[in-house]
């Protein structure tokens, strides 16, 4: 029997660890003799009960001799990577908004790229039908994103109703997203657009003042009763809500937000759910190589977010609380966007694999051309060729499995090279990790509120 390399031990209390294993994303409680043995490589059988040699097996700590455990996460992550089973295209009709919320990444982009025009919109059409074919897809997700695309809704409608019929002919499960600020949602473009969306975030910013502090219209209105009215409607269709709620210390402000969405009872519907975010800076995940802003942000995630949630738990909105998935989902990427089947379209018609960095030439994957073909960028070939078990300081690393090598366009930015470390020194500490392992602990074994 051989200690696995990817196990990470984190203080409990003062006799226990948590035993965390980050390629099988198990976690147990042991005692600190037990922690002691696995840290010394003295598990062997005939040293330790077969039972709990069987347990610890199960959980990943302990393999076989002959297993290679980076092979084995290389080929998981390999699969993740390519399966294509869904694929997923979100539309950016536009990065015009008519809001102006401070804190906006895509400030830069809303007046220099206009909207899509005739001839891109039907080229996008042909890609998503031929994508969708070559990747032999049975479910097909397709999103609006801006900007904000109600100010095109009649673009959003036109696209979604044809792959709607599409997908019909051809027996493709089809699922329409929108994210939306919520303030263009009105009962007729809710009926028209209504039936091609299976849900919608919006975002809120806390309660009332707070939220129309930091998002308001360009003339200083604010949003807030305009944005819950608007969650009220569309819950009212039978469909999925989710609200993206940003966090700040300000705890008191949430408390209150919590009370009102009782008020209002969406707490008693059931396609009604929420998630915690940390309100980012301009350009936060642009910037995220800068070891600061990082470290920054890691410090904020780990003290805010489970005082959130057990707020949220106080409150009685456990049942309505999106679970940490952070840890929990045997994912193998570091980012779920950089999977084949997935598509960022803006408007010109470039197809880029993140969200954040949408819109900016220097990452676009490819143009959509006239027929719905793309002619794929290096970037696009670089991106997908990336293997995290075969660089330097990751492939050595417990917490490979949980981040993959990092951003891969963080890498570039740090390193200049997409194969290349995209983990901020920070991280690398482990110390960051630990916290979010316990969080996750705390969460999915129910201590929160227990």
């Amino acid at each position: 029997m051989k200690n696995s390399m990817f196990n990470v031990f984190v203080p409990f209390d003062c006799e226990r660890h948590l035993l965390f294993n980050t390629l099988f994303r198990s976690v147990a409680v042991i005692d600190n003799d037990l922690k002691e043995m696995l840290e010394r490589g003295e598990i062997e059988r005939g040293m330790v009960e077969e039972r709990l040699l069987c347990g610890l097996k199960d959980l990943g700590a302990v393999k076989e001799e002959e297993m290679d455990e980076l092979n084995f996460y290389e080929d998981m992550h390999r699969r993740w990577k390519e399966n294509t089973d869904i694929s997923s295209f979100i539309i950016y009709p536009t990065f015009a908004c008519n809001l102006s919320c401070p804190y906006c990444y895509e400030k830069e982009l809303e007046n220099t790229k206009g909207s899509m025009n005739e001839e891109k919109i039907q080229s996008v059409l042909s890609f998503i039908k031929k994508a969708t074919i070559l990747n032999k897809s049975s479910r097909i997700t397709l999103g609006f994103f801006g900007g904000e695309p109600l100010l095109e809704q009649e673009l959003c409608f036109r696209i979604a109703k044809e792959i709607y019929a599409w997908c019909e002919e051809r027996g493709i499960k089809y699922y329409g997203t929108l994210t939306s600020n919520g303030t263009l949602l009105a009962e007729d473009t809710l009926e028209r657009l209504g039936r091609y969306i299976s849900s919608v975030q919006f975002t809120i910013d806390g309660y009332n003042e707070s939220h129309d502090a930091k998002r308001f219209f360009k003339d200083g209105r604010g949003t807030y009763e305009i944005v819950m009215a608007a969650t009220s409607r569309f819950l009212q269709t039978g469909k999925q809500v989710a609200l993206r709620i940003h966090i700040t210390e300000d705890l008191l402000n949430l408390r209150e937000l919590f009370e009102d969405i009782k008020r209002r009872g969406f707490d008693m519907n059931s396609n009604f759910h929420f998630y915690f975010s940390l309100t980012a800076p301009s350009n936060a995940c642009i910037n995220f190589h800068r070891e600061e802003l990082f470290l920054e942000s890691l410090k904020n995630a780990h003290k805010l977010m489970p005082l959130a949630r057990a707020i949220a738990t106080d409150a009685g909105l456990r049942h309505c609380l999106d679970a940490e998935k952070s840890l929990g989902e045997t994912v193998g990427l570091s980012c779920d966007y950089l999977k084949e089947g997935m598509h960022m379209i803006d408007p010109r018609g470039d197809v880029y694999h993140c969200p954040v960095f949408t819109g900016q030439k220097e990452y676009s994957l490819g143009t959509i051309e006239a027929d719905g073909e793309v002619c794929w960028t290096k970037v696009y070939y670089d991106l997908m060729d990336r293997n995290p078990a075969a660089i330097s300081g990751c492939k050595s690393c417990p917490l490979l499995p949980l981040c993959a090598g990092g951003c891969p366009i963080s890498a570039k930015m740090r390193n200049g090279t997409f194969n290349s470390c995209g983990c901020a020194d920070a991280w690398s500490s482990i110390e960051g990790i630990k916290a979010s392992i316990k969080n996750y602990f705390m969460e999915t074994e129910g201590w929160y509120g227990s």
